[in-house]
């Protein structure tokens, strides 16, 4: 169970066992993989980036010995990004077409797309297996390193609202950059930047007040509504490669959905994006000391 931070406690002490109770959650979710994969795998891909977003959170605190385990992370999320990939094209489309009026070469698409997922290679569960018990290894001897060296410099309540103003000014900065745009590279860059921001918090969660509260909710319905327009915009361009006549008013119906979510996120995302950089820091600082 995710360990809950105390600030009536040493915060070196504090963030040192939020790292470790993300580390045994993940652990756990490895070792399930063996009984139940595909729920386990879900849950794990979640930890990993949210792990990985805390190691970035305190990286400047951090030995050298965490890139490692920012390496392991990094490698294990790509082994099991197959198993999503695999199924969400499919998935995606689905939903889509549910929504269209009737459209004579809809049919066809849906033959070409499904035919599609099913020429994907099947992903290696053995090898993948292999390749989860050695991440495993990696996170308990990072939790004894943990225990060893904690950190590299100093942590206080000065130090982590600086850190999460940081990631506050970084998710600002970039969505002022790309709202209104219809990149989808930047969107998924966005995408990332309010993620870190989002899992940060909940570093913090035992003394959210309800502006924290209704940032992080924020955040998450921005992310996921940004997901999902990433999911159509693979979509979009799988519908493109297709020598079907009706492609192209399927790919227009495709990009106006994309809009549309990146609209809704644009209209969410600045609801929350309302405060300077030092208000927030100020904010945090009177939450944790």
């Amino acid at each position: 169970m995710r360990y809950q931070t105390r600030f009536d406690k040493p915060l070196e002490q504090e963030l040192q066992r939020y790292l470790e109770s993300l580390i045994n959650d993940l652990a756990l979710e490895l070792i399930r993989t063996r009984f139940d994969f595909d729920s386990a795998v879900h849950n794990a891909r979640k930890l990993i980036k949210e792990l990985r977003a805390l190691l970035r959170l305190l990286k400047p605190a951090c030995h050298e010995a965490h890139d490692e385990l920012r390496q392991t992370l990094r490698t294990a999320a790509h082994a099991l990004a197959p198993y999503r990939d695999r199924f969400v094209m499919l998935n995606t489309w689905n939903k889509f077409t549910a929504s269209l009026t009737p459209h004579p070469d809809i049919d066809k698409i849906s033959a070409r797309i499904q035919a599609e997922a099913e020429r994907v290679p099947a992903p290696d569960r053995e090898r993948t297996q292999k390749l989860l018990q050695e991440t495993n290894c990696e996170l308990l001897k990072h939790k004894d390193l943990l225990q060893q060296r904690p950190w590299s410099t100093d942590i206080d309540a000065e130090w982590l609202s600086a850190r999460l103003a940081r990631l506050y000014k970084r998710g600002q900065n970039e969505f002022q950059r790309v709202q209104g745009g219809i990149d989808a590279e930047d969107r998924h860059e966005l995408r990332k930047r309010l993620k870190d921001l989002m899992y940060a918090l909940r570093v913090i969660k035992p003394v959210w007040n309800k502006s924290l509260r209704r940032l992080h909710n924020g955040l998450k319905k921005v992310t996921e509504g940004l997901g999902d327009a990433n999911d159509l915009n693979l979509l979009e361009h799988a519908v493109a490669d297709t020598d079907i006549s009706g492609r192209e008013q399927i790919r227009l119906e495709l990009c106006a959905a994309q809009q549309a979510l990146w609209e809704k996120a644009d209209q969410q995302a600045a609801r929350r994006f309302t405060d300077t950089d030092e208000k927030f820091k100020g904010l945090i600082h009177k939450r944790i000391s």
